[in-house]
């Protein structure tokens, strides 16, 4: 997969966009992920508050050139963690911690296929 050859490479996403079929399986890699997005505060108002929340707990959100600039030049200082966590793999990608793990799996590659 061409994320997974990125992440491990550079160790590091940067998308411009939460809608990609992708974004599911962005979300379960452990590293800093990145969104540049000029249009968030527009996004951001059709998305709930809780919601919101977790793009944060999850992402780094760049609404601008500076901030992707600050954001990158954190990046290579190596000053910019993964904000990857269960509670956000818990909520929208598949439970780690509930029910069988083998039916959890085969339900999250089944979304995958759905959703392509």
């Amino acid at each position: 997969n061409f994320v997974e050859v990125i992440a491990k490479k550079y160790g590091l996403i940067i998308i411009d966009s939460l809608g990609s079929a992708m974004i599911r399986h962005i979300m379960c890699l452990k590293v800093p992920i990145i969104v540049y997005n000029c249009d968030f505060e527009r996004y951001k108002l059709r998305v709930d508050e809780s919601a919101l929340s977790d793009l944060h707990k999850r992402f780094y959100i760049a609404k601008n050139k500076v901030e992707l600039l600050d954001l990158l030049k954190r990046y290579k200082a190596g000053k910019l963690s993964s904000k990857w966590s269960e509670e956000i793999i818990d909520n929208y990608i598949f439970p780690l911690n509930k029910g069988n793990p083998g039916e959890n799996i085969a339900e999250y590659i089944e979304n995958l296929i759905l959703h392509r």
